[in-house]
């Protein structure tokens, strides 16, 4: 534990554990090095649960239409990252050893591919489920960063779709999934279009318009 020691004028002793984990202490200029040792090791367990305690830190979201937080936290027994989702908490568990200079690009990183990698099973999962309902091949499937649509079917049958889709409940996240699907049977918004949408999913109409509801988007996704 790095030691972090501060003369002050007070003439009272403090000693805490900063939140980049070193021992910080407070003592009066002329205040004795032996008993600040003496209180230190009087104290130690005190220190070292402080020392070991989970510091959490928390900004809401929307994901899978639910409002939820991030709950960052340091462990040692982690490898590297691991982020899943844990009752209302996405939960961000970090290895404290990792390098100063890349922890943050790091747990960015292995958050962001958490949300594709959600949106991208579900959206694999109604492609799976509808399917029998369109008979056409699809190309590739895409998930990007989109700015002002929530998917698109392109001429070659690639379907693309926004991350930020993860906001909202899995049934409006099918809901653009199966639209997209039947742009591959119609390219356009034609009555025969929606026909095809309402014998897939009938009540697409509700679905469709929690998409214009305002959502809380992860900062990382923005």
């Amino acid at each position: 534990m790095d030691l972090l020691i501060k003369n002050i004028t007070k003439k009272s002793l403090k000693i805490y554990v900063s939140e980049d984990k070193k021992l910080v202490i407070h003592k009066p200029k002329d205040y004795p090095m032996a008993k600040v040792k003496n209180f230190i090791l009087k104290n130690e367990k005190n220190i070292i649960e402080e020392f070991n305690k989970e510091k959490e830190i928390t900004n809401d979201f929307h994901f899978l239409g639910e409002e939820i937080d991030y709950a960052y936290k340091e462990n040692s027994q982690v490898m590297n990252v691991d982020v899943k989702k844990l009752g209302n908490n996405l939960s961000v568990v970090y290895n404290k050893n990792l390098p100063e200079n890349i922890k943050k690009e790091i747990i960015e990183k292995e958050q962001i591919n958490f949300f594709y990698k959600e949106l991208g099973d579900l959206i694999l999962k109604y492609v799976e489920k509808h399917k029998i309902h369109i008979q056409k091949n699809i190309n590739i499937i895409k998930i990007k960063n989109l700015k002002s649509r929530w998917g698109s079917c392109s001429s070659k049958n690639n379907l693309n779709f926004n991350i930020k889709l993860i906001c909202f409940r899995e049934e409006v996240i099918e809901y653009v999934v199966v639209h997209e699907m039947c742009h591959l049977v119609h390219m356009d918004h034609s009555k025969e279009f929606w026909r095809l949408v309402e014998k897939i999913l009938p009540d697409y109409r509700v679905r469709k318009s929690e998409l214009s509801k305002k959502i809380k988007i992860p900062e990382l996704l923005k």
